[in-house]
């Protein structure tokens, strides 16, 4: 019950968030595929990563998981991608790379909510600490 409203509060933020002169959502590329999303915060924090190394947080957004699974939740697992068998959209993973407002981030943690209504993913600059 409560994930069901999660979804639709989310997707009603994400009409709320729309560009105001053209009506589209606010969105980030993953895989040739723009997907509608929520910016969550604009960071400008530093973090430490598994080394040790500190990384710079830029952003967050919040990503409806329905985006990436629909009625047929089978997932396939490829080169540490995950697919979903009726829309072969790849899950975000910690690691990869999308594109949000022109610009290219690295995924930082993707973080799916204990309801699965939805993930947060934190993104960084693609260069930091490589």
């Amino acid at each position: 019950m409560i994930r069901e409203e999660l979804e639709d509060a989310l997707e009603e933020m994400e009409r709320d968030m729309s560009d105001d002169r053209t009506g589209d959502a606010q969105t980030f590329t993953w895989k040739g595929v723009e997907i509608p999303c929520i910016p969550a915060s604009q960071n400008r924090s530093t973090t430490p990563d598994l080394e040790g190394n500190s990384l710079d947080i830029a952003f967050s957004i919040i990503v409806r998981r329905v985006q990436f699974l629909t009625a047929d939740n089978t997932l396939i697992t490829v080169d540490s991608d995950l697919y979903t068998v009726d829309n072969e959209t790849p899950v975000p993973v910690s690691g990869r790379t999308l594109t949000f407002r022109g610009e290219e981030l690295r995924i930082i943690t993707a973080k799916l909510s204990p309801c699965s209504s939805h993930f947060t993913l934190t993104l960084t600059d693609p260069s930091t600490n490589k």
